[in-house]
């Protein structure tokens, strides 16, 4: 993938860390983290974005998928960025400087013994891996916790989709919840 000085990659990749279950799915995504000229209010402005999205994109992972999770700060920016899954904890499984090799890096993975958190800071330059289990139904927001970086499209949903049993699921909304 061709990269300009302004951009650099997501790559999410659901992959299994223990035995998948049968109906997990094996799911690919490569997102672009670039500067794009986004109009709002009548106002255009360079921020960054994912994918040229702003918001940045939703990712879905069905009930029980494992999922790793590695991203890429390539922007010339003099700072790390500070990343928090709401609704989960993870497992840290790697970082290093330079871009995520898909090829070489998935060896140097911590597979064994990761450690649990709930926000991961991405080095200047580098990327950093996360694994984590999507056993929690709903929708959930993973950003930057920098929040002008949030209000440039920093960010991205995690929907986790109902298992199939109801302990799996998500409750249905109370009969009485008032409309919009």
């Amino acid at each position: 993938m061709a990269m300009d000085n302004m951009s650099a990659f997501l790559i999410v990749c659901f992959v299994g860390f223990l035995a998948f279950p049968a109906e997990a799915a094996v799911k690919n995504y490569q997102l672009d983290i670039q500067v794009t000229n986004v109009s709002r209010l009548c106002h255009a402005k360079p921020i960054v974005t994912v994918n040229g999205m702003f918001p940045g994109p939703t990712i879905y992972a069905g009930e029980g998928d494992r999922v790793i999770y590695s991203l890429d700060s390539i922007l010339l920016h003099e700072e790390s960025h500070l990343f928090h899954l709401h609704g989960y904890n993870f497992f840290v499984v790697g970082s290093g400087i330079c871009n995520f090799d898909p090829k070489k890096d998935p060896a140097k993975l911590n597979l064994v013994d990761p450690p649990e958190r709930n926000a991961v800071g991405v080095p200047k330059g580098g990327w950093t891996a996360i694994r984590f289990r999507a056993d929690n139904p709903g929708v959930w927001f993973m950003r930057c916790h920098m929040e002008l970086h949030t209000m440039w499209g920093l960010n991205m949903a995690f929907v986790v989709e109902n298992g199939k049993l109801t302990e799996e699921s998500v409750l249905p909304q109370p009969k009485d919840l008032p409309p919009c």
